[in-house]
């Protein structure tokens, strides 16, 4: 299988940020002791939230890597946003990364009966197809616009285990506030929204926002990682 090109500099292989990835990685272990059936939504170069999980799984876990592995920028995002233009190009080599970086750590744990399924697919077709109550563990990372985190959203609460489960995910920059909620209603379509001015200093991705607020209400954050538990039917804080 040929190597993974290399991306251009600005673009982080690694989306797992350093001040994030700690906090993912401790909250996984406080979370679960045992054995998991896990989802990830959006998986990328399989460098960073990937690896945090894979890691850190107890032996006889399995976990399911869901992404569309193509561009996914809106024609606004295009024209604003280099980063936009320069991630969709990478599609293809984020794809090959994974397969590389599953088969090493399948190689490398050989004893650790890590069961580890790619799906390349659009959650929104793929999704509806899994049963419910399938998944312990559901980390949310895909496409950011609204409709796209709505449709995960909705999905995961199906999905997630009812007795107990944990749905969480990435890049909720700041909890919403009617103010943001009004503010995000009118960039469905924006991936990350940066707005500064004399009134405004926001940087922050909308249609996550969005999408949490009108699902959960409100959910537990820290440095942009954010998570909610079901406990025998119910969402909870913690």
């Amino acid at each position: 299988m040929p190597e993974p090109k290399l991306a251009p500099r600005q673009v982080a292989l690694n989306q797992a940020w350093k001040h994030r990835g700690p906090l993912m990685e401790e909250f996984f272990n406080r979370a679960f002791n045992g054995p998991i059936t896990a989802l990830e939504i959006g998986t990328w170069f399989g460098l960073g939230s990937t690896q945090i999980w894979l890691n850190n799984m107890k032996p006889g876990s399995t976990i399911m890597l869901v992404d569309a592995w193509k561009p996914y920028a809106s024609k606004l995002d295009l024209k604003s946003s280099v980063l936009s233009r320069d991630m969709d190009t990478m599609s293809t080599d984020a794809y090959l990364s994974t397969l590389v970086n599953v088969r090493k750590f399948e190689n490398d744990q050989i004893e650790s009966d890590i069961k580890i399924q790619i799906v390349r697919s659009d959650s929104s077709t793929f999704l509806p197809l899994l049963s419910e109550n399938t998944f312990d563990f559901i980390y949310i990372d895909g496409d950011h616009k609204y409709n796209k985190v709505k449709n995960d959203l909705i999905h995961a609460k199906r999905l997630i285990n009812k007795e107990y489960g944990v749905i969480c995910g990435d890049d909720l920059e700041i909890l919403p506030t009617d103010e943001l909620i009004k503010l995000s209603e009118n960039h469905k379509e924006t991936d990350f929204l940066n707005m500064k001015s004399k009134n405004l200093d926001y940087s922050f991705h909308p249609g996550v926002l969005l999408a949490i607020a009108e699902e959960f209400g409100t959910v537990s954050m820290l440095n942009g990682f954010w998570w909610i538990v079901c406990r025998k039917n119910e969402f909870c804080l913690s």
